[in-house]
């Protein structure tokens, strides 16, 4: 999560789960932060949006899942302040997530989310939909990558 008050990245290992979620989702101009022990926290994806460096020597497999798409925009998609701004933050989310990728043994990225809004709520089981099947799609190489790394 992203500390507001220090302005920097925090990883927590304990505390109410619920809190930490809703923290860790807390995107910031559209929820409001979460205050936890005297401080707001907001997304961590505000500083690091695929934290697999945090994690990578406590695993024998990381595999991270990627929803953050990037695909051109036309001019009239980027016509207002509000387009703007969450175009500005897509771009940041997506450019961040690639910075861990090395840290990764495997990535899941289900294709077609573009075509999706962050707050499509109404789309939910059509998007779980594309995140299952993007991790069928890699579930043989999964196998074999942990019968691996089993030996």
């Amino acid at each position: 999560m992203t500390n507001l008050n220090a302005g920097k990245h925090e990883i927590f290992n304990h505390g109410p789960l619920h809190e930490l979620v809703i923290a860790s989702s807390a995107i910031p101009g559209i929820f409001q932060p979460v205050e936890i022990d005297g401080n707001y926290y907001v997304d961590g994806g505000v500083m690091n949006n695929m934290p697999a460096d945090p994690i990578r020597n406590q695993c024998d497999f990381l595999i991270a899942s990627n929803v953050v798409t990037k695909v051109e925009k036309s001019n009239n998609e980027l016509s207002g302040l509000k387009s703007i701004l969450a175009r500005v933050f897509e771009i940041s989310l997506w450019y961040r997530s690639r910075l861990n990728y090395d840290a990764c043994d495997m990535i899941i990225e289900p294709l077609g989310l573009h075509n999706y809004h962050i707050f499509n709520f109404s789309k939910s089981k059509e998007i779980y939909e594309l995140g299952y099947y993007a991790a069928m799609d890699q579930i043989e190489r999964l196998q074999e990558e942990i019968a691996g790394v089993r030996h």
